[in-house]
């Protein structure tokens, strides 16, 4: 490996003078790079670069082990001439978390990765980031792409543009109106997910459910969709498979690597006459849902490792039963009310016994009284009712803090649920409640039960589809144009919840290293690494003439584009004067040129400018 030094502009330097910059640059050859299948098209100049992510898993092992960066870079080539078709690995430059920049098509030859018809404006360089795993871009991650984009540009004619993959193509999304989160509080809907929720999401390697932070949250923007087995997503989303083919983990040789490059060795070495046998394993993947065969697996539920409740096995038990046919009994003194007891009122034999045999294994004293109804009154009351009872379910509705049921105790609580408001033969739960169907899914789905929330039940499913569900019979159907968007999780999974039905999907990859895209890459310690700073929001008003439109919106918009550099009065009045910077600022921006203020010129407008 080489250490190439010379002299190259500094865009983040106040003054234009020049300064001796390194670069830590990893030859085709030092890599070991395979020949290209054919002759590179010209490059000349560029209006910049472009900044990718690989979509897939990242293992954190990296950060510690150069050698797993190299075999990486070559599994990434791997994939983009054998399971792409492209004469070589699609991206000019790759960068990986030892500072060290990977020369891929290199200087002067047209990427592949912006997308068909993108290439030819910005050179492509790839953060060795991931949609789980390595998610986050370290600081050499960040100061070996700079060192990528300042070599580009001095010796390779790239513009002064920076941009992200999703400025050419859209991101991996799913639709808005339909998808739900599960959070902290509860299934929420896509649209009102927050960075500061802590979101349910599953970790392929461990196989165990955590909730965590979202890392961002990407701005919803038009997509067209496609569904699959009634779920839908963005073609490009990925989804949580272990597909039609088992994962390669080895060589009876002892190679390791990527799957790609294991069946690369051994097929290279069949040729050459030696014994190479490919060990697989069936292993959790992200596939693209416009890659997805019918025959393939995808998680409907997952099993946790939950912390647990301090609650018995009977208490729970009771808790439900409290939910489903207890009632508070209340005595009015003047304006306030107090719960004096619980009462039961029931009527099958095996409802009285089995909740009567609870209450005497608790040691909690009950008085029983036959009705003339033909119903049986089962009372606590006094201190051993608030002690006791009410204390396990004070609002008597299930609540969102019991999704940190232990395995144990969640088979305990959906089991009873069976006696109380469910229906055995049916396996289904019923409330009137809404929150209650909603907490009784999600606990089912956290604890490998399958569940259907239809109309005001709950159906659990049994057998193999506890914990996933086998696509053979799988459809595929287009979808439409909507409003789309995503979320960032460490681990790279969401579980969702679309029309009743829930799976765990892939998330949005990639938005950490989007994110400082957005601030306008600064180098580490010299600006913050984050989600952007928010700005107005787009009003829903699109901004034309003629004719002649004025109010607020129009003012901050101008106001804006004077705090940029644009010669233009702000005077809130949206006439020919603002209609001409605006044709020319979506020329610049590689928008279409249309001299109207919609939701995508008005958010350009507030993306930072790179110096």
């Amino acid at each position: 490996m080489r250490h190439v030094t010379y002299y190259a502009p500094v865009s983040h330097l106040t003054k234009p003078w020049r300064r001796l910059v390194a670069i830590d640059l990893v030859t085709r050859r030092e890599w070991g790079a395979r020949e290209p299948r054919g002759s590179y098209s010209r490059l000349s100049s560029t209006k910049g670069v472009k900044v990718h992510y690989t979509g897939g898993q990242i293992s954190p092992g990296i950060v510690n082990d150069h050698a797993k960066c190299v075999a990486l870079v070559k599994s990434i080539q791997n994939q983009h001439m054998d399971g792409n078709g492209w004469i070589d690995v699609g991206y000019s430059l790759l960068v990986c978390p030892h500072r060290k920049v990977f020369e891929g098509r290199g200087l002067n030859h047209l990427p592949a990765a912006n997308g068909a018809g993108l290439n030819s404006g910005h050179y492509a360089v790839l953060g060795l980031v991931g949609s789980s795993g390595l998610t986050k871009p370290t600081d050499d991650i960040l100061n070996g792409i700079l060192d990528a984009i300042e070599y580009l540009r001095d010796k390779g004619g790239a513009g002064k543009e920076i941009k992200g993959h999703r400025d050419g193509y859209a991101t991996s999304c799913l639709p808005l109106d339909t998808t739900e989160v599960l959070t902290r509080r509860g299934w929420t809907n896509l649209v009102d997910v927050a960075v500061d929720d802590e979101i349910a999401s599953w970790s392929m390697d461990s196989s165990i459910v955590t909730f965590d932070r979202a890392v961002s949250v990407v701005e919803p923007y038009e997509a067209k969709t496609m569904i699959i087995d009634g779920f839908e997503t963005t073609p490009d989303h990925n989804w949580v498979t272990y597909g039609q083919r088992a994962w390669a983990v080895g060589c009876s040789c002892g190679f390791e690597g990527s799957p790609t490059s294991i069946r690369a060795h051994g097929r290279e070495g069949r040729r050459r006459g030696e014994n190479h046998e490919t060990l697989f394993e069936k292993r959790w993947k992200f596939v693209r849902a416009d890659r997805l065969g019918q025959d393939f697996v995808y998680p409907r539920a997952v099993h946790s490792s939950m912390p647990g409740l301090e609650m018995t096995d009977d208490q729970i038990r009771l808790m439900v039963w409290l939910q489903g046919d207890g009632h508070f009994m209340k005595e009015s003194r003047g304006a306030t009310s107090s719960v004096y007891g619980v009462e039961w009122h029931l009527r099958k034999p095996r409802k009285i016994t089995r909740l009567t045999a609870l209450l005497r294994s608790l040691e909690i004293p009950f008085r029983q009284n036959p009705k003339s109804d033909g119903t049986v009154s089962i009372r606590v009351y006094g201190d051993d009712a608030r002690a006791h009872v009410i204390p396990l379910l004070p609002a008597k509705r299930f609540h969102w803090g019991l999704l940190d049921m232990s395995p144990s105790q969640a088979e305990t609580f959906l089991e009873e649920l069976m006696h109380v408001d469910g229906c055995e033969a049916g396996s289904y739960y019923s409330s009137a409640e809404e929150v209650n169907l909603d907490v009784v899914q999600a606990i089912a789905i956290l604890n490998g039960r399958s569940a259907v929330l239809e109309e005001r039940l709950v159906r659990l499913r049994s057998g193999k589809e506890n914990s996933q569900w086998r696509g053979l019979t799988s459809t595929f159907e287009e979808g439409r144009a909507t409003r789309v968007g995503c979320l960032t999780t460490v681990n790279g999974t969401l579980v969702i919840r679309q029309h009743g039905r829930a799976a765990v999907i892939g998330n949005c990859p990639g938005e950490p290293l989007y994110a400082w895209i957005k601030q306008g890459a600064p180098r580490p310690g010299i600006g913050p690494v984050g989600p952007p700073e928010p700005h107005p929001s787009f009003s829903g008003r699109v901004l034309e003439y003629p004719p002649v439109m004025s109010g607020e919106d129009v003012r901050t918009w101008q106001a804006q584009m004077d705090k940029r550099g644009w010669d233009i009065d702000v005077d809130g009045l949206y006439g020919p004067g603002s209609r001409d910077v605006c044709r020319t600022f979506q020329q610049e921006k590689d928008l279409p040129v249309t001299g109207t203020v919609d939701r995508v010129t008005w958010n350009a407008t507030w993306e930072e400018p790179i110096s």
